[in-house]
């Protein structure tokens, strides 16, 4: 028998028979690639019984229920005792012949006298990392017998597994991009446009590969004579570099199915699994079994959007954000021009090579983040790039349900009536300029609720205590912590430790990175376990517990606004865990003390943060006029802006709004001259009347957010996704799709087109759907009517100075 010491990248499940046989493609501690199979995992569920687990025992043996000439039975019943909510339950834990016995099964068992089925329809691949205690990627020992020593890919039949240590493998990876042929005035399409070259970066390994010759002394170019030879290239690469993880940016939506589609012209096929397997490669993303495909770009614009400056996404600008470096500037419109006279096509191959660069940079800066996610939710760390919080939060209560001996709730089979809450703000701000404002941020509100008030299903309604929520007619137990707020409870205390280690100063940077994520991923799946309550397609949704947390959560924001009162603040602004200060004659110190004082009075794991001053801010009225709170924009002491809600924040405006937008803000609240304000304005709509402003600044990026096909409106972003699905795109929802109002005598959707099809913008549209209106509500919220102060030749009724 052979002990292997290996790191599990990517966890497959195939079926031998009916039997599941799970494979962990892996690295040995050696650097060498091996694959472990363990055949000896059973597949299994809970029955919840009515009367007594005798009662049904054999008659659940008795079931067989054949689906596809395979029959599906349980082979093996075990008495167990179990938490269900938080209540102790005597049940039966079924284990299944096949893979989705528990699935055909569970329509035959509910016809009979039972509470109920629990972990049916849990992932297999969960439940297996769960029960046999591994994480992806933390170092495992192996126990088993070694088949094929010699194979470039040794597989180990495992006797047992398990977890040595926490500590994450060193990852090998490799990054890449592609570079298409796109003709003058149009889009590249897959259908009808090659690869030109393709770009790889890892840590000393650079390489770009085309099928164009020139002159050149870089070594780490290669030529190929046709792109056949450098799709085969690719696949070459792949195979020699034996990376863990294979980097893209948007490879899921772009990169991958090009290649796809311009190597299915060939007959040629991406078999580029450790194993020789195929990519699955489908529209929405790409796994290559035993190498994990991440694409930047998805974990990027889920998971960290919100920490993030630019909402675009663009390589070069999260990759400015991020590294401080950013694309290579060349004029990359004109590479078929060059590629096409047999130009000299350097540069194109170092802004190729550099977006590969910079995509493996931006990597780096987010694995930490990737890690700790991975070892919270036991997810791989391709789902976990490709997740969303709402997920993590799932996994993390399937995980820690397991250690717990609590069941796992099934998902809804509707949740078309599950209520959804919707609240409303505290105080609701004036639209208005002021001065002096101390902002107050509540340190994750609704976890701390949910630890300090024991928020459960299992303590809900309890027969020992009686408190009832404010404003609710339902109370929760005080003396038996439930499930959920202990995990809350621990996830709180986590992070505030992490805090206090990272105002160390004996930490390296290396460290304080890994903390520092480990910070946020902790904080993030606390933050979002309170949609395990409120969210309707969740596992744990429970509408009572929804509504005491926000009923809770409106109740201490009361209790903070009165408290300010009370000390003559002057709160402007309250809303979900946030309050809005104007000082006043007071000074910063009197509104840190109050905010000592306050939290002093709070909940032990409730507390609110002093989360800034800013000299001056604004709110600004929706475009109905109806509601300001969150819309405001805010100067901050250093002179930098702060911007919610208005249009600046989001994507459907165009560069040259945005900056507009934003330089009229800076005028207004930094230099404090609101007719400069206007003048600049009046500059900007002469420049795109006269069509000075360059394309590029009229680019428009929105977000398509379901199947093109279910748009009974087609808006602009819709037109132009069908327009490149019929050239062969790849668009699916998700997708950011830019595009440029031009010039033309149909609607608006009609002019829409891809950056580089357009050539003359609409000047009317951008002047009357971009820049006025995402300007006019903040000249309103300034005193001046903006409509009336354009068209006036003297503005004497404008003040300089607010």
């Amino acid at each position: 028998m052979a002990g292997v010491q290996f790191y599990p990248l990517d966890v497959r499940m195939r079926t031998v028979g009916q039997r599941p046989v799970i494979t962990l493609y892996g690295r040995t501690v050696t650097g060498e690639r091996i694959a472990v199979t363990d055949s000896n995992y059973f597949p299994y569920f809970y029955v919840v019984p009515r009367h007594g687990t005798e009662a049904i025992e054999q008659d659940l043996m008795k079931i067989r229920v054949k689906v596809n000439d395979e029959i599906h039975s349980i082979v093996k019943v075990e008495k167990k005792k179990v938490r269900i909510f938080e209540k102790e339950k005597n049940v039966l834990k079924c284990y299944v012949s096949s893979v989705f016995g528990g699935s055909y099964l569970s329509d035959e068992i509910k016809k009979m006298d039972i509470l109920g089925i629990y972990e049916h329809d849990v992932p297999l691949i969960a439940s297996y990392m769960i029960d046999r205690r591994l994480v992806p990627c933390a170092l495992t020992i192996a126990e088993g017998e070694i088949t094929n020593p010699s194979s470039k890919l040794p597989v180990l039949r495992a006797d047992s597994l398990v977890q040595e240590e926490e500590q994450m493998i060193k990852p090998k990876v490799l990054a890449f991009d592609i570079e298409t042929y796109s003709p003058k005035e149009k889009s590249a399409s897959p259908e009808s446009d090659p690869v030109l070259m393709i770009s790889f970066y890892s840590d000393d390994y650079k390489k770009t590969i085309l099928w164009n010759e020139f002159q050149t002394d870089d070594k780490s170019i290669e030529f190929v004579k046709s792109e056949f030879e450098l799709l085969s290239a690719f696949k070459r690469i792949i195979d020699e570099f034996q990376p863990d993880i294979l980097v893209g940016y948007a490879s899921d939506i772009y990169s991958f199915p090009y290649l796809k589609k311009r190597a299915e012209k060939y007959g040629l096929k991406f078999d580029i699994g450790v194993d020789k397997t195929i990519a699955d490669i489908s529209n929405s993303e790409t796994s290559i079994k035993g190498i994990i495909h991440v694409d930047v770009y998805k974990f990027i614009s889920r998971i960290m959007a919100s920490k993030l400056e630019t909402d675009t996404f663009r390589l070069e600008d999260v990759s400015l954000e991020l590294t401080g470096e950013g694309k290579k500037q060349v004029d990359i419109s004109r590479l078929p021009e060059v590629w096409d006279s047999s130009g000299d096509l350097g540069q194109f191959c170092d802004y190729n090579l550099n977006d590969a660069y910079l995509t493996y940079k931006i990597f780096e800066k987010i694995f930490p983040s990737l890690a700790e996610y991975v070892k919270l939710t036991n997810l791989d760390i391709f789902d976990v790039s490709r997740g969303s919080f709402s997920q993590f939060a799932e996994s993390f209560l399937i995980k820690e349900s397991k250690f717990f001996n609590e069941l796992i709730p099934s998902k809804p089979n509707s949740y078309e009536n599950r209520e959804v809450l919707h609240s409303g703000p505290i105080i609701e701000p004036e639209q208005g300029v002021y001065s002096s404002i101390a902002v107050f941020d509540f340190k994750s509100l609704h976890p701390s609720i949910t630890a300090t008030h024991n928020i459960s299903a299992g303590s809900l309604k309890c027969s020992c205590c009686s408190e009832n929520v404010p404003g609710e007619d339902v109370h929760f137990c005080s003396k038996i912590s439930g499930f959920i707020p202990k995990l809350t409870g621990n996830l709180i205390d986590r992070r505030e430790r992490i805090s206090e280690i990272l105002k160390a100063e004996d930490k390296s940077f290396e460290q304080k990175m890994q903390l520092s994520a480990r910070y946020d991923a902790i904080n993030s799946i606390a933050g979002s376990i309170y949609g395990a309550f409120s969210l309707p397609y969740s596992r744990w949704h429970n509408a009572e517990c929804s509504r005491a947390i926000a009923s809770y959560g409106r109740y201490y924001l009361n209790y903070a606004v009165d408290k300010a009162k009370n000390e003559k603040f002057d709160v402007l602004y309250a809303d979900n865990d946030v309050i809005f200060i104007r000082l006043g004659s007071k000074k910063q110190e009197q509104a840190r003390k109050f905010l000592d004082e306050l939290n002093a009075s709070l909940p032990e794991k409730m507390n609110l943060d002093y989360e800034g001053f800013y000299p001056r801010g604004m709110f600004v009225a929706s475009k109905t006029g109806k509601e300001t709170r969150r819309r405001y924009a805010l100067l901050s002491e250093n002179g930098l802006l702060k911007i919610r809600g208005l249009e600046s924040a989001k994507r459907n405006f165009s560069t040259i709004a945005r900056e507009t937008q934003e330089k009229v803000l800076e005028l207004i609240l930094k230099e404090r001259k609101l007719r400069k304000a206007l003048e600049h304005v009046k500059g900007v709509i002469s420049d795109v009347m006269e069509n000075k402003v360059p394309l590029r600044k009229m680019m428009i990026y929105t977000q398509l957010s379901r199947e093109i096909s279910s748009y009974e409106t087609i808006a602009p972003h819709v037109a132009v996704a069908q327009k490149m699905q019929k050239q062969g795109f790849n668009v699916i929802p998700g997708s950011i799709i830019r595009y440029i109002v031009g010039k033309g005598e149909g609607s608006i959707a009609d002019n829409s087109q891809l950056p580089n099809e357009v050539k003359e913008y609409d000047a009317d549209y951008y002047v009357e759907h971009q820049i006025i209106p995402s300007v006019e509500k903040i000249f309103e919220a300034a005193g001046v009517d903006f409509r009336n102060a354009l068209d006036e030749k003297e503005q004497s009724s404008l003040s300089e100075f607010i």
